[in-house]
């Protein structure tokens, strides 16, 4: 599970082994808090998810920096971290891993070393977004 902070192009991630659930989200949280320790506010847009609406994940959101924008259903290109698993994608499966480990080592690798992909990734994950208005 991960973030991408736009401003500084750092991304927060945490290590999964399973499925996705509330205590993965508050240990998630966690992380980003600890990432950004003079951050006033901390806002991260998240799809809908359930494990995001957990009662959990809600109770320890009282008090704490981190602040949820739910996006609109079916709107992956809004959320940008689809974006940036769009990318890690595109870059690393053009190779063949012969093993899981490897796989998920060349993952860690990817976002590990990231910033040597700022200046593709400055155009690919921005704020500004086009809106179109129906006639």
């Amino acid at each position: 599970m991960g973030g991408y902070s736009v401003q500084d192009q750092q991304q927060v991630s945490i290590r999964t082994e399973g499925t996705v659930n509330a205590q993965t989200v508050i240990a998630w949280i966690d992380a980003l808090e600890e990432a950004f320790p003079d951050a006033e506010r901390i806002t991260v847009y998240v799809d809908n998810a359930r494990y995001f609406h957990a009662r959990l994940v809600k109770e320890h959101l009282v008090g704490k920096r981190v602040v949820f924008v739910y996006l609109p259903p079916y709107s992956p290109n809004l959320n940008l971290i689809e974006r940036l698993w769009k990318f890690c994608k595109k870059k690393l499966l053009v190779n063949f891993y012969p093993t899981f480990a490897i796989f998920t080592r060349a993952i860690d690798e990817f976002f590990q070393d990231i910033r040597i992909y700022k200046a593709e990734l400055a155009t690919l994950i921005t704020e500004k977004f086009e809106t179109l208005k129906r006639q």
